[in-house]
């Protein structure tokens, strides 16, 4: 009896051990997924072509940048939001370390939230899509807030 008790606790042991394993195995294969687009032309591009827009409200956005004024341009905004879309529901669901994604990619997130937020926020009151790039804005919180704590421990300003 003894030992069929403690075999029943070892396995259920092991198992909460494997699947620990698996879960960080997962977190790997994703992460290394999100890190190879980082890294590509395209997304490196689109990155850079962010971070260079200027615009000085909404209606000048849309002037500027909007599918029907600037496709090219519209096109590099809109799949670089949906990259990060993307990382911010596999953050919040706790799919991919978020610190892992901090140490990869923590200045091009909060720079280009930074850069197109006014423009979403206004485009959630005019359009009442509020949902709009949620997922980007969470993944910045969480990565705004990584950065800080790590600034506040270093003794640098936030």
């Amino acid at each position: 009896m003894v030992i069929a008790a403690a075999s029943v606790v070892f396995g259920v042991i092991a198992w909460v051990l494997q699947n620990r394993e698996n879960k960080e195995i997962n977190q790997a294969r994703l992460f290394m997924q999100i890190f190879d687009r980082h890294f590509e032309k395209e997304t490196r591009e689109n990155i850079h072509y962010l971070d260079n827009i200027e615009y000085s409200d909404y209606d000048d956005f849309i002037d500027k940048y909007s599918e029907d004024n600037n496709p090219d341009g519209y096109i590099r905004i809109s799949s670089l939001v949906t990259y990060y879309e993307g990382i911010g529901v596999l953050v919040k669901r706790n799919l991919v370390d978020p610190t892992m994604v901090d140490d990869l990619m923590s200045g091009p997130i909060i720079r280009n939230w930074e850069k197109i937020r006014d423009h979403v926020e206004e485009s959630r009151r005019r359009t009442g899509h509020y949902e709009s790039a949620e997922h980007f804005e969470y993944l910045y919180q969480v990565i705004k807030g990584i950065r800080n704590k790590q600034r506040e421990t270093a003794g640098l300003p936030t």
